[in-house]
């Protein structure tokens, strides 16, 4: 393969994984109080993310019902159920609250 062709094949455009015919949840992880959780690991069926720092994630699925289910260190896990594609606001609680 010509030095050009190599360029010009890593350059091109790659598709996202999973998003291929999926549709995106873009949503929010969160504490009780409304503070950011940075770092919450998210499944949505086979499809995982991490928030941000922010406590923002993105997530690709498949158009339709989907389950969300949330976790971080500290936190009881929480989970979301709602219709793709959404933005999900997930709410975690500490776990020495419990």
């Amino acid at each position: 393969m010509g030095a050009r062709r190599r360029a010009a094949r890593a350059l091109a455009p790659q598709a996202l994984p999973g998003a291929v015919g999926g549709v995106e949840l873009a949503g929010t992880v969160a504490d009780i109080a409304g503070g950011p959780i940075s770092h919450a690991q998210l499944r949505a069926g086979e499809a995982v993310a991490e928030s941000d720092d922010a406590g923002k994630f993105s997530l690709w699925v498949d158009p339709g019902s989907t389950y969300v289910q949330a976790t971080a260190d500290g936190y009881a896990p929480s989970s979301w159920s709602g219709e793709a594609p959404g933005r999900p606001e997930l709410q975690l609680t500490p776990e020495s609250s419990l």
